[in-house]
């Protein structure tokens, strides 16, 4: 019987060697450089603040990010045509208007920016945002005021009438923490010397938020003048609020804000189709007037202890 012989198998001719080895080296390239992200960060202006949050966002973005990641660092007043990237991040207000100008474009992630400018901003607008606010949730500066005044029950707030949805906030917040929330709407600098007469008397602490028409340089003097007339101690939300003469705030810095950005963008990087929630910062800081305590007969908790007392305390959401 007759075996068959096999034929040896046919060799591959050299250049379909090579077209394999093509793919496979690009399939293991894919693998281990994933496509690059562009990431443009458009800044308001070249201020120390933006310069900050900028150094701070690069320096915290790690190995894998970096490789995944093109960031690019512009002003607004260098940008001659419309942001471009997967992503733009835009760091204060002008930045942000700027990049919503246009009613299509990549998605936007705002930072350096209180909550109520961002909603007022976007308001209308179809494209698909986001932001890291600078402010604090309402209920950080309050677990502030108890911290440091724990006999206090009614609490001062002059706002302005753009300023109403933190105020319901605020008194939602206040109510849970048994406080009271007296309130001055304030349209003008013309309606503060009302505010103070009907408002510094009669309340335990004064809240201090930002609010461009009831805190700015024409007004903040007398505020903390008649505040110290009246006893009456002052929690702010900056650093140099506190030096002006507020006893004390709760702050987050844009080098805190640059660090929680690069965790955020670790974040979108897992699902770049989708931005993480609008949010308040994770990172701050307090600042406390202690000469002043003194001379208001307080004795203050240390530092540490007040930064313990709102890490735990939970915040709000967007």
């Amino acid at each position: 019987m007759n075996v068959p012989r096999l034929g040896r198998p046919r060799s591959l001719p050299t250049h379909g060697w090579l077209v394999l080895c093509l793919i496979f080296c690009q399939l293991a390239q894919a693998q281990t450089h994933p496509p690059r992200h562009e990431i443009l960060l458009l800044l308001s202006g070249d201020g120390r603040p933006y310069q900050e949050l900028a150094l701070a966002l690069e320096a915290s973005l790690g190995p894998s990010e970096r490789r995944r990641l093109r960031l690019r660092i512009q002003e607004v007043k260098h940008l001659s045509a419309p942001p471009q990237g997967e992503l733009v991040i835009t760091a204060g207000l002008r930045a942000l208007q700027r990049a919503l100008e246009q009613s299509d474009g990549p998605p936007v992630l705002a930072t350096l920016i209180p909550r109520s400018s961002y909603r007022r901003a976007i308001a209308g607008s179809p494209r698909n945002t986001s932001a890291l606010y600078i402010d604090q949730p309402p209920g950080r500066y309050l677990q502030l005021l108890k911290a440091v005044l724990p006999n206090a029950r009614r609490v001062a707030f002059m706002t302005s009438p753009q300023n109403a949805p933190l105020e319901r906030r605020l008194r939602h917040v206040a109510a849970r923490l048994g406080l009271r929330l007296e309130t001055a709407r304030i349209e003008s600098a013309k309606d503060l010397p009302r505010a103070i007469r009907r408002l510094f008397p009669d309340n335990d602490a004064l809240l201090a938020l930002a609010d461009p028409t009831v805190y700015n340089r024409y007004t903040l003097k007398n505020i903390l003048l008649a505040s110290y007339r009246h006893s009456l101690p002052v929690i702010a939300y900056s650093r140099s609020f506190v030096r002006a003469g507020a006893l004390a705030a709760v702050y987050t810095t844009p080098s805190q804000l640059g660090l929680q950005l690069a965790e955020l963008l670790s974040q979108w990087l897992v699902d770049p189709s989708e931005l993480p929630a609008p949010r308040h910062p994770d990172y701050f800081l307090v600042e406390v007037n202690r000469p002043l305590a003194q001379s208001l007969g307080l004795s203050l908790p240390h530092d540490a202890v007040l930064m313990d007392r709102l890490t735990r305390f939970p915040g709000e959401g967007p």
